[in-house]
Order: C-alpha cells, then sequence, then structure tokens
C-alpha cells in the first residue's frame, strides 16, 4: 500500500507541474477572471463633436483609483469616464502600469476645460518619478481615451460633452 501512496504522490506531481508549467493555466485563470470582471462594467455612450464614444463609468473608490492601469488596450473609440464631486475640482491623474498612451480629456460641467495630449506610458514596471496630471482649469469629469483620439476628432477647449448617465 505505501509504494501505491508513493506512486499516486509521483503522478500527482508531475500532473501539477504540468498543469502549471509556464503558468499557461494559471494565466487562463486570470484571463478569465479578468473577463468576468470586464463583463461586470457599467459602460454607456457619450458624444463629443458628433463622435459616439463607448466609455466605462468608473464609480468606484477603487475603480477610479485602478482606471486603466494594467489593461493590454482601449478599442477605438472607446474610453473611461472619471466623475468626480463638485468638491474635487482639480483632479491629479498619473499613468502607473498604463501599457498604452492617452489622451485626458478635462471636463467641467459638460465643456472640455482642457486635454493633455499624448500621454506616454511608463517604462514597465517603473512606478517612481511618474509624472502628476492634472488640469489647468476646475473640472468635474474626466475622459481618458487613446493618444491621438482628440486630435484625429478635432476635440477642442470650449467643446460641449453630451451624455446621460443612468444610476
Amino acid at each position: 500500500m505505501n509504494k501505491y501512496f508513493i506512486l499516486a504522490c509521483i503522478v500527482a506531481s508531475l500532473v501539477f507541474l504540468y498543469i502549471f508549467k509556464d503558468n499557461h493555466y494559471l494565466h487562463n485563470i486570470i484571463n478569465y477572471q479578468t473577463a468576468v470582471n470586464e463583463s461586470k462594467r457599467t459602460l454607456t455612450e457619450i458624444e463629443i463633436n458628433g463622435v459616439a464614444i463607448t466609455v466605462e463609468v468608473a464609480k468606484t473608490e477603487e475603480a477610479i483609483q485602478r482606471g486603466l492601469s494594467g489593461r493590454e488596450v482601449l478599442a477605438t473609440n472607446h474610453g473611461m469616464l472619471f466623475i468626480f464631486d463638485k468638491g474635487n475640482r482639480y483632479p491629479i491623474f498619473w499613468m502607473k502600469d498604463m501599457k498604452f498612451p492617452l489622451d485626458i480629456i478635462w471636463i467641467n460641467d459638460s465643456t472640455i476645460v482642457d486635454i493633455s495630449k499624448n500621454i506616454s506610458n511608463p517604462n514597465p514596471g517603473d512606478t517612481t518619478n511618474l509624472p502628476l496630471y492634472k488640469p489647468g482649469h476646475p473640472a468635474d469629469t474626466i475622459l481618458e481615451v487613446n493618444a491621438g483620439f482628440s486630435d484625429i476628432h478635432n476635440i477642442r477647449v470650449g467643446d460641449l460633452v453630451k451624455y446621460k448617465l443612468e444610476n
């Protein structure tokens, strides 16, 4: 019986090593969990200059802090919308763990008040001395989109942003 137990342990160990070889199995579990989390996101559509943008609304403090960090890409004409209470008029953003460059469109009372264009993502793993970004004017809403989006669609300071958010 002792021989069978040892043999079973060896077989189980080999199966374990095969499954977790190069962490592919673990990577698939993480990708599945990410997909599940993404399916729970609140998506809505906004419009600037006739351009429809599908946005994920960052509602919770955790979602606001995480933002788009860690994501591989952002689809064309997609973005993330951050809505702040009227008390936080100069929110500060950074590019920690970002994997692609962004335009940050700063909005106040549905009007674009500033645009930070073509902000480069940091080198992978770089968490020191990251630049901070804030608007030049008070802002209550921030839209992050792919770098170059504002130039491609001729989005300028003073443009109106149309959106209706459901609670």
